[in-house]
């Protein structure tokens, strides 16, 4: 079981994408001219990558290893990180590594 600590950093390094993606938009659409700016939204493609890269990895392995996704869920998640990463990883994050997992081990009695 992850840490809530621990969880909470996943979530901001996880998050960490998408604002880059949303700053370098804003940047670009307020005067994509500029040189400034340009410059800036180069220095944001190598970082960027390489972090959705390794973010990519990390969940798909999380995904492999845990048996908090259900069997037949998985290759859904592993498609859905790869396809749509920064967008289908804090839903994943949510899901999986926040949410405490249902236990059911508790018989049934009716009154």
């Amino acid at each position: 079981m992850i840490n809530r600590l621990v969880a909470i950093v996943l979530l901001l390094v996880t998050l960490l994408p998408m604002a880059a993606l949303f700053y370098t938009y804003a940047t670009m659409t307020t005067a994509p001219f500029s040189d400034n700016n340009f410059s800036a939204f180069q220095s944001f493609i190598i970082p960027y990558a390489v972090s959705v890269f390794i973010l990519v990895l990390g969940y798909v392995a999380y995904i492999a290893k845990t048996n908090r996704v259900p069997k037949d869920k998985k290759m859904l998640w592993v498609i859905a990180i790869v396809a749509f990463h920064v967008f289908a990883m804090p839903v994943f994050w949510f899901n999986y590594i926040w949410r405490q997992p249902y236990n059911h081990s508790g018989t049934f009695q009716p009154e």
